[in-house]
Formats: structure tokens, sequence, C-alpha cells
């Protein structure tokens, strides 16, 4: 109802719908009525007006402190601004609150010099209409905050008399919620209408109250034959009572969500269809009707049940497939597992059934030897679904798998989920470690190979220098005992030097008849220096002769390296004891060994008192390379030397050990009955009968020629040198008739082998003697033609009653 406002004239003012306040007809008829009643008397008229006075400035004031409060507490915003100037003379808390200005910022100002409005009063022209028409209108205009928000305002201004003079009115309201509000219904619409799904709506007796196109893309009707009728044509006559049963829920306020049916289109085709079904409410929240979105998935049914049908398939292949196989979605579901995966990783009956692969892949993790870096791949992969990955894990009990995981694409290429595989190579593993194994070994001989010529040319120097020194008359029997041990001592290197050589199948088995026990006993001065002062050794012999039938070189090589192994298992000393005796075993002691056999055999005891060697890697002692030895404290090939050794010898070996209480081998070699093979007694240099020959010496180490020169000149010998086949064919131009033996090294630097040398020469003067020597046994020399040890060969290093021998049964050969 329009408010009456008084004027200071007596007169009253009425607000109109813009919130302009303008004088009310009505009163001002009133007023004017008034004014022409004429008093009786004079003094009448005086009191009168006194008296109509005082009831206008009451009115009057009344009148201002109505509107004042109707002006600080109003909703709108509003300006009152000077006709003639456009000056704003007052302003209303709103607006002020609503702009963001102080009050200061604004009265003064004509509206033009204020932000939010200069585009509207960027000129005259708007003053000049009000002035002229009283009534400015603007349904939406936007204006700036201060803070730069935007505000979409209805505008209207009135001019309108207050007292004496005209002022302009402008009544300024927020619409800016409004228009939101409109926008986001004019694009809910859109969205409505665009979806492809189809969204209907229905009051609650099932009429169809709307109806959207993606309903008429689906479903085939049209809006025009919808919109007013029975939703009943869409439904196929057995899912009915489902209708009805979904609208008894919709009117007791609940919803129906991802509801999967059947509905029938125009045509006839039934449509799988996922449905939701909503309340609508009205404002007071009284459901009127419920909101329909139908979504078509036909197609989605279809796909999933050839999917279904290709798992089945899948199921049957990958279950007969030597792999285990997990074949998962995009959010980490099983699709796809075969029995293979259960068996590798021994699933229990709660993780195998489980469609989570999480939980498997988890506890997948808990059973390799290092779980986190197992977790880490899985939770990278699942971070990087597109990356192919390939390892190898091991597990706990040993087993090793070769994990490979991929991306599942469809034939689009969209990313479906992840497969994972895993093979059992352990085996494979186990085989390729054999071969590398067996590569190394090949890099021992080569290795071997390499250096045996010239380790065995200083063995020949010391071997023959010792040999030299023995026949010095003036020794004492003191010093001739240390020429004895430094020839045994170099012959023991050679042994060990043979033993590397064996390793790369350039060296044989030298076997002879020997006592076990004089064999172990000319050890003992060697061991003692080897193992030190902190180990106690004691030695336990049989009280009878223990014959076998081997290389004594290797026998003593056997002993050094579990002596040597014993006393590394006792860092801060202990207990070495040696021991032999004689074992006969019958048909039982299959049972106790698989290498053990019935028969007469010697056993070779070595104890120590050390640390033992922990269960789990017992197995493995014997295996090459394998070592518990910190980094260049042992090679893995002590124990291994002594197993192949021990096998080519047709024994075995057993182990006994106990952690922290030391450990012992027993050694099992077959036993002679008697010594078929006496050992001949060495003669010495000075027994060996020499001569007057010339003889050729051909050999690039300058130590060992200089000590064979030696040896062979102290027997009476005349001796030509030279250090290569090049340099021997000048010494043969000049001295060919009087050179009756050529002893060459078989490897030489120059081009021209010994071999090339031996065969040139003989060409000229067939009678001529020929001796090859090498770091080599002649088995494995490597040449085609015949070489026999101590006819016309020699293995280095050799001794010098062995040189003095081999020369002089070379000359006296065929003469």
């Amino acid at each position: 109802m329009p408010m009456k406002l008084l004027q200071k004239n007596g007169g009253e003012m009425m607000q109109n719908d813009q919130d302009a306040i303008v004088p009310d007809h009505d009163t001002r008829i009133e007023q004017a009525e008034t004014w022409t009643e004429q008093p009786e008397t004079r003094t009448e008229q005086a009191e009168l007006r006194t008296e109509q006075a005082e009831n206008s400035e009451q009115a009057l004031r009344a009148s201002e402190l109505s509107y004042r409060r109707l002006f600080e507490t109003a909703q709108d915003g509003i300006l009152i601004l000077d006709i003639d100037t456009g000056c704003v003379t007052d302003v209303n808390p709103f607006l002020l609150n609503l702009l963001g200005f102080p009050r200061s910022e604004m009265v003064g100002k004509t509206v033009g010099e204020l932000s939010p409005f200069k585009d509207i009063w960027s000129n005259k022209l708007m003053l000049e209409r009000l002035q002229k028409d009283g009534y400015v209108r603007y349904e939406d205009l936007p204006l700036q905050a201060r803070d730069g928000r935007r505000i979409a305002v209805e505008f209207v201004s009135n001019v309108y008399q207050a007292g004496d003079k005209k002022v302009i009115q402008c009544n300024i309201r927020d619409i800016t919620e409004r228009k939101q509000a409109e926008k986001s219904s004019i694009q809910l619409a859109a969205i409505v209408e665009s979806s492809d799904d189809a969204i209907i709506g229905k009051n609650l007796d099932g009429i169809i109250q709307s109806w959207n196109a993606g309903a008429e893309k689906i479903f085939g009707y049209s809006a025009g034959e919808m919109v007013g009728g029975p939703i009943t044509p869409l439904i196929p006559a057995e899912r009915l009572e489902e209708e009805n049963h979904i609208l008894e829920k919709i009117k007791h306020g609940e919803s129906v969500r991802h509801f999967e049916t059947v509905r029938q289109a125009k045509n006839g085709r039934r449509i799988d269809v996922a449905v939701t079904v909503s309340p609508i409410k009205d404002s007071t929240g009284k459901i009127v009707g419920a909101s329909k979105v139908a979504r078509d998935i036909t197609e989605r049914k279809r796909a999933e049940e050839e999917l279904r049908w290709k798992t089945a398939f899948l199921e049957a292949q990958v279950d007969s497939a030597p792999d285990g196989i997990l074949v998962v979605d995009g959010e980490g579901k099983q699709i796809l597992q075969n029995q293979r995966m259960n068996e590798l990783w021994k699933f229990p009956p709660h993780i195998a059934g489980n469609k989570n692969d999480a939980d498997k892949l988890r506890f997948a993790a808990d059973q390799t030897k290092h779980p986190q870096q197992f977790a880490d791949k899985v939770a990278y992969l699942y971070s990087h679904p597109d990356e192919v990955s390939r390892d190898e894990i091991e597990l706990i009990d040993g087993t090793v798998l070769d994990r490979y995981s991929s991306p599942v694409r469809d034939k689009a290429g969209k990313h479906y989920g992840r497969i994972w595989t895993f093979r059992d190579i352990t085996e494979r593993r186990k085989l390729e470690e054999q071969f590398r194994q067996s590569q190394k070994m090949d890099a021992i001989g080569q290795l071997a190979g390499g250096v045996a010529h010239d380790f065995n040319n200083i063995l020949a120097v010391i071997q023959l220098q010792a040999g030299l020194l023995k026949t010095d008359g003036n020794l004492s029997p003191a010093q001739l005992d240390f020429a004895e041990e430094i020839g045994a001592a170099a012959q023991r290197a050679a042994a060990l030097t043979r033993q590397l050589l064996l390793f790369s199948r350039k060296e044989i088995l030298k076997p002879c008849d020997l006592d076990l026990n004089q064999s172990i006993n000319d050890m003992t001065k060697m061991l003692r220096r080897t193992l030190g002062e902190d180990i106690r050794m004691q030695f336990k012999f049989a009280m009878q002769s223990l014959l076998i039938h081997a290389d004594a070189g290797m026998m003593d090589q056997v002993l050094m390296n579990l002596a040597v192994n014993a006393r590394d298992a006792m860092p801060k000393g202990g207990r070495l004891v040696i021991e032999t005796s004689a074992v006969d075993f019958d048909e039982s002691v299959r049972a106790q060994s698989a290498q053990a056999r019935p028969g007469s055999f010697v056993c070779l005891s070595v104890s120590d008192t050390g640390c033992g060697i922990p269960l789990k890697i017992l197995p493995r002692i014997f295996e090459p390379f394998f070592t518990t030895k910190d980094v260049g404290k042992g090679t893995g090939l002590g124990l291994a030397t002594v197993f192949g050794i021990v096998g080519q010898h047709q024994g075995w070996i057993e182990v006994q050990s106990e952690v922290g209480h030391g450990t012992t081998f027993h050694i099992y070699l077959p036993r002679l009955a008697k010594m078929f093979q006496q050992k001949p007694e060495q003669p010495t240099l000075t027994s060996m009968r020499g001569g007057n020959e010339t003889i050729l010496l051909v050999e690039d180490d300058a130590f060992l020629r200089a000590s064979v020169r030696k040896t062979l000149s102290q027997l009476g010998y005349r001796v030509l040198e030279a250090i290569n086949s090049i340099e021997a064919l000048e010494v043969w131009k000049q001295n060919r008739d009087g050179i009756h033996l050529l002893l060459t090294d078989l490897v030489m630097p120059g081009g021209m082998t010994g071999k090339d040398l031996g065969e040139r020469l003989l060409k000229e003067n067939p009678k001529l003697k020929v001796i090859y020597a090498s770091g080599y046994s002649a088995n494995v020399a490597n040449v085609d033609f015949p070489l026999e040890e101590g006819v016309n060969f020699l293995t280095k290093p050799f001794q010098a009653q062995k040189l003095a021998q081999t020369v002089r049964q070379n000359l006296d050969a065929n003469i």
C-alpha cells in the first residue's frame, strides 16, 4: 500500500511502486479546499493560521522522521540528486554497502563522477532526459563495485517536488542473484535438452510432464506424443509392477539409483536401460512428482555379455598355461586368473578367491626376498598405466620368477586394465649360473695358460739353481738341506700351476703309487709355516701304510686347501687335527651317502675348532666361486678344487659341521693292497753323465736361459744361445756342422715358434737331435707331432737332473 508522507507546506507525499516520493493527488485537492475556506473574523483567521502552522510543522517533522527511517532502512539503494547539477545530496546505507564507497566519496559529486555510473552518465543526455520527462528506468544495468565485483541492478529515477525545490530520487535494486538464477535455469534447461540420456518428468499419477530430446532419441516418441499422457507405453507388460513399486518409493520420499531394467521403444524394440528416479518437491517441500533419468545400456550389456564369453574362453586357455596369469581392470578388480598363479604364489583360499588384485599382490610381495621393492614396483606401474615392465624376482624359498606386466587396451586403444604374468625360471637360472661358472672356469684356464709359461720359467730357474747349488762341494749339511727345501718348494709351486692348468684342461693327472702318510709327513714343514703359530697342529697317522694311486702334487693341494680353509675359520687361533685311517665299507654304506660305495678306502680327516658352517649354506660350499669370506680374502676355488681332485681320483667327501664348534672334512680314496710302482731314487747332478757335444739353446727368458746354460756347461757341454728363432737361425748358419742338439722353447716371440724352428733345421740336418720345452704338458702342448716326456720333451719347470738325463739320453739314441 502506498505510504503517505507530509510535505513542508502541509501537503502529503506518496511513495509509488518505484519508491519515488511524490505528492498525493487527493491530498493536494484537500489542501486547496482548506485554503479556500474563509474564517469569519480576522482574529479567527489569525488563530486558524497559527493552529494550521503548528499542525503543519508537526506533520512535517513526523513526515521527515518517517521518511528518514524509510530511507535508512530500505533494502534497495537510494540516491538523492540535485536536479540542476546532478550532484549527489544524499545516499542511503544500503547503497554504500552495496558499492563499497564511503559516504564522503559520493555526496557532492555528480553521478557521472562516480565510477559505478560513469558509463551511464558520460554525458548530460540522461540528466536532460530526467529534467524533461521526470522518469528514467533501466531493467538490467551492470555496475562495478569499488572492489571490482560486477553487480546487476534495476535502476529507476524519478523527479519530485521536495518543498520549494525539485529533486531526483534514484532507486537501485540488486538483481544479481535473480539474474544468476535465471541464467542457471536456462543452462539447466539446455543441459537437459542436450543430454543423450532420457530425462522425463511425471506427476504422482504417472502422467508425463516433460520429455527431452534424449528421451525422443532413445524411445522414438516425440514430446507431443508423450507429454500429458501416461508413461505405460514405455513399460513392457511384465515390468508394470516394477514401475508401480518405484512410484510408491517416490511417494515416500525415496530415490531409486542406477536400477537396470528393460524398456520398450516406439518400434517395439526392447532396450536395456539404467534408471535413476528421484522425487520432485514444490517450494513447500511437498512431493509433487518424479524425475526419471534413463540411460541406454544396450550396447554395454551386449559388450559385457561378449566379454563374459571371451573371459570364459580365455580362462579355459590360460588355465592350461605354464605361467601364472592375473588380469585386472582399471579399478584393480580381477578379471581373469589361472590356477598356475595360485600354485606359484601358494595363495591361501581366502586370497585365491578374492577379486581384488591388491590383496593378491600384497600377499605376493611378502613371499619375496625384497617385499618393499616388489610393492614399490606395483605402485609405480599403477601410477604409470601405459608402461610395460619386465624384471626378475626371487621368492623366500629360492624360486626365481620372471615378472611381466603390461597395459590392456581395447581395439580403439582405450586403456582397460593391466595383465601380470609370472614364469618360473629357477631351473633356467641354475643352468645359466652353471654356464657362467663354466665361463669363469674357462677364464681361469685362459689366465692359467697365459701365466703358465712365465711362471714355470721362474720355477725352472729356481729348480735348476737349487740343483746347481747342491753340486757345490763347499756347502754344509744344513745348507744342503736348505737347497733341498728350495727345490721341494719349487716342486710344490709347480704343482699349484698344474692345478690351475687342470682347471683349464691343459694339464692331466700324473698318478703314481704313494703312501698317504708319507705324503702328508712331507708337507708338515710347509703347513706349519703357512698356517702360523696361532694354529696348534696335531697329526694322527694310521699305524699301517695307506697306499693310494694318486697325483702326489694334487694330494698336497687337497691337504693345503683344507688346512688354509681351517685356518681362516679360526681367526683367533685354534686346533687343527689331521688324521689318516683305513676303512672298509659294505653295501650298507650306500644308504649313508650318495657317493659312497663298498670297498677298501683310506680316509684323510681334517678337523678344526673354528666357527663352523651354517646349515643353509652347507650344500653350496663346493660350488666354484662360492665364498663367505670378505671381498679380496677368498676366491671360492679352494673347496671346489678339493672336490674336483677327489672326484678325479674316484673318491668322495663328507662334511660334518656345527656352528661355533668347528668342521671336519673326511676324504675317502680307493686303497691299494700293495705298492705296484716303486718310486725311483732321484740321482744327483754330480752323478749324471755329461758330454762335450754342442747344444743350441733357444729360450726368450734370460734367467732360465742362463740357468740351463750353467747346468749344461757344468756337465761339459758347449752351449750356443739365442733368444728367439730368428736369432737361432743366424747362430745355425755360422755353426751348422758343429751343432748336435737343439733345445728350444715351443712358444717364443718373433713370429716363428720352436716347432717351426725345429722342422726347418731338421730339413737341413736330419741327424740333428731336438728337445722341446713348454709350460704345458706334452699331452696338451697343442702340436701336431708326437711329444714324449723325457725323450723329446721337457715340461717346465724341470729339475737339473731331469734336464741332464733327457739331454744325454737324446744324444745317445740311435748312435
